[in-house]
């Protein structure tokens, strides 16, 4: 008589693997210069700028990742809002860098950078890469986005990708949902040399570049980085067998 130990493990695609879903803005960082305070972090899954005078204050709301954290491709969405923008108002909706800091401070350190955000009274969003201090941009302008309008943003990372295969950024502005209405495609090539790694990550920033005191009104919410937690492996079954 033979005694068997059959092990069957339940290893199959997607089994056991879990996903940490919206990040949550109440382990975040908040800066904010403004007196009183004019950003507000109103749940875990949402981030409010009311009259933020994103050019002479500087607001940030921020997480450390850790060193290399985004190092490499990646698939990451959130909602946003303006109204009310001014002229030459920035808000920053979605940031990877190296520093803590707004817009200004990435430029005037010569930093890299990726970030997503509305410009100007003209109400255009824009993808932009920031290489070395050097901001470069693709963006929807008017008539395009529309103030009031909730705006469903996906933002992917192919890092090997791009005309110089050293990194390429897609955003796909859509309404309704992340499976919605279509709006506009955004596109950013890395130069060569610039396949850049991040630590921190950024739900909303200010350009505090002391321009003027005009406001922008925004948010961002549900942002989810679609990151793999753990992988677990089931055991399904353990059976002994006489023979």
């Amino acid at each position: 008589m033979k005694r068997l130990l059959v092990i069957t493990l339940a290893i199959l695609l997607g089994v056991g693997t879990a996903f940490a879903g919206y990040e949550d803005f109440n382990t975040f960082t908040l800066v904010d210069d403004h007196a009183p305070d004019r950003v507000t972090v109103d749940s875990a899954t949402k981030v409010s700028v009311a009259s933020g005078r994103s050019r002479d204050r500087t607001f940030i709301l921020y997480i450390d990742k850790n060193a290399v954290h985004f190092n490499s491709d990646f698939t990451h969405q959130f909602e946003i809002q303006f109204d009310n923008a001014g002229n030459t108002c920035t808000l920053l909706y979605w940031m990877l860098a190296n520093i803590i800091g707004d817009r200004f401070d990435v430029q005037g350190g010569s930093e890299d950078a990726v970030w997503f955000q509305e410009d100007d009274d003209t109400e255009n969003l824009g993808l932009f890469v920031c290489e070395d201090g050097t901001p470069s941009s693709d963006k929807w302008l008017t008539p395009g986005p529309q103030p009031a309008t909730t705006y469903f943003i996906t933002i992917t990372y192919d890092r090997d990708g791009g005309v110089n295969n050293t990194g390429q950024y897609v955003a796909y502005i859509r309404t309704g949902s992340h499976a919605g209405v279509l709006k506009d495609t955004l596109t950013k090539d890395c130069s060569v040399g610039e396949q850049n790694d991040f630590r921190y990550l950024y739900a909303v920033a200010s350009r505090d570049d002391e321009n003027n005191n005009r406001t922008v009104d925004g948010f961002t919410e549900n942002m989810d980085l679609n990151e793999v937690v753990g992988l677990s492996i089931p055991i399904a079954d353990y059976h002994y067998r006489h023979h």
